[in-house]
């Protein structure tokens, strides 16, 4: 049906400063969260011992689906952070289980030029900043993705020792509303199998295509439940 009220009908008028009314209510609530809920990166120090040594996973949280499918599968995941002031990077060495494979990866992230993110040179779709906490022992880490355009973050926990307390889950919850996502996203990292050893590297072709495979077949699993 075609309507013929003209622009200037009342009634028009009146839901049209309805839309209006609502529309700027929304977007005062939402300016409000977010400036209530921010997540402030820390300025990036490589001389501070926190960014040396070992750190294990204790929680993710991410709405990408392929992510999630992947990080279901991991077991007894940490890693290791060589810190290098003169060239202004560091390399980070992580070590996890993967059904029967235990796997490993050796990357240098660089330090942008703004201070506060580190980058791993792959035209800049895989940096992380490390977000200010309450507790020394803790990191939690802001990993910012690009995929076919569209920005996407993943949050992860990290402890010196492999257990958080209560308050460290409920602090690492609050951060991940901050970025909208709901306590579902949330993934703890298991401890069932034994820790990969640090000499104990996979680099060969066929080891990563064993684990590309497994973690493909994973992903259709979890689509076909």
């Amino acid at each position: 049906v075609v309507s013929t009220a003209a622009p200037t009908d009342p009634r028009r008028r009146m839901a049209v400063s309805v839309l209006l009314f609502i529309s700027v209510a929304l977007a005062g609530v939402l300016s409000t969260a977010s400036q209530a809920c921010k997540l402030e990166p820390v300025k990036i120090d490589l001389a501070n011992p926190q960014l040396a040594g070992k750190w294990y996973f204790i929680q993710v949280a991410t709405e990408v689906e392929l992510y999630q499918a992947r990080f279901a599968n991991i077991d007894n995941s940490y890693f290791i952070s060589t810190p290098d002031v003169k060239l202004n990077k560091t390399n980070i060495k992580e070590y996890s289980q993967l059904g029967d494979l235990c796997l490993s990866t050796n990357t240098d992230y660089v330090v942008l030029e703004n201070g506060y993110e580190f980058t791993d040179g792959a035209k800049n779709i895989n940096n992380f900043r490390i977000i200010k906490s309450k507790i020394d022992n803790m990191l939690i880490i802001d990993y910012q993705y690009q995929i076919e355009k569209m920005d996407y973050h993943m949050l992860t926990l990290f402890k010196r020792n492999p257990t958080a307390s209560k308050e460290e889950m409920e602090i690492f919850e609050s951060y991940t509303k901050c970025l909208g996502l709901d306590k579902d996203k949330i993934k703890a990292f298991p401890r069932n199998k034994s820790e990969c050893k640090e000499e104990k590297q996979i680099n060969s072709f066929n080891a990563t295509t064993q684990a590309q495979d497994f973690l493909e077949e994973k992903v259709l699993q979890n689509r076909n439940i």
